[in-house]
């Protein structure tokens, strides 16, 4: 199956103030709608929300030295076959992981470490748990400076899914079921501007899940950050995904098949 994914952002600029030299937006500063068309139709919308800044002000408990452990929240919903909505939560220490200040990790070998965010992304529908997806890194030490790799992993619907995010001729997203690739998500165009994404993936595999990842894809490593300028206007900060190194590449690219992309366009 070749599903379209199309974006269309929401900027509000909002009101900024600052308290003790830091910058603080009251109102929402971004919103994304996507679009999916799959079969020439439209099969779903998807609309993510950053939580305003205020908000986390409150969740941080008023105190603006807990602001930088607060989660980077957001809420979305997704209205496709089903509808389900995905917020963050704060986990607690795995017993396998320990605990540093952003992330819990463990030594995998002498030389690597696997970590996550103390968050997980937490899919619902129908008011029940569908999935659960947590960010990892991994570091490989060298003699001076480590290298970092990126990957996602989800269960959903009693699935596991593992997603790897590549930077070869364009951007991609390569799906793995345990260790069968079922999709491939492809960003078309130039890394700064809003771009449209194909998802193409065998024709068994959950079209919302699909659509899920691929929204996770954009507003994860290309939506900018937008701040106020010296003069108080609105501006976008971009910046190259942390995926997009040779590291990465080295490490992920037997996971990409330059085969697959042709064999779901052939229909193979």
């Amino acid at each position: 199956m070749i599903i379209k994914m199309n974006q269309t952002s929401r900027d509000s600029s909002g009101l900024s103030v600052g308290i003790a030299g830091f910058d603080f937006q009251l109102t929402p500063d971004m919103g994304t709608d996507y679009e999916f068309i799959y079969n020439n139709n439209v099969y779903g919308h998807f609309n993510y929300q950053k939580v305003s800044r205020n908000e986390a002000l409150m969740n941080s408990g008023g105190n603006l030295f807990n602001l930088g452990n607060t989660l980077d929240d957001y809420s979305a919903v997704f209205n496709g076959k089903g509808s389900l909505s995905i917020n963050i939560r704060k986990v607690d220490c795995p017993s396998d992981f320990e605990e540093d200040i952003p992330t819990y990790y463990k030594q995998l070998d002498d030389k690597t470490k696997c970590s996550f965010k103390k968050e997980e992304h937490v899919y619902t529908e129908n008011n029940q748990v569908v999935g659960i997806l947590r960010e990892y890194i991994i570091e490989t030490k060298k003699k001076i400076f480590a290298n970092f790799t990126y990957y996602d992993a989800i269960n959903y619907k009693g699935q596991n899914y593992f997603l790897y995010p590549l930077k070869l001729d364009y951007y991609y997203l390569c799906i793995y079921n345990n260790n069968t690739l079922i999709a491939i998500i492809m960003k078309e165009k130039a890394l700064f501007k809003k771009d449209n994404y194909t998802i193409y993936a065998l024709d068994n595999v959950d079209v919302d899940f699909l659509c899920m990842m691929a929204a996770k894809f954009d507003y994860t490593y290309f939506q900018p950050v937008k701040r106020r300028d010296s003069d108080g206007h609105i501006v976008n900060d971009y910046s190259v995904p942390p995926f997009a190194t040779k590291h990465q590449k080295l490490a992920y690219s037997n996971k990409f098949d330059s085969n697959f992309i042709n064999k779901i366009k052939n229909g193979l």
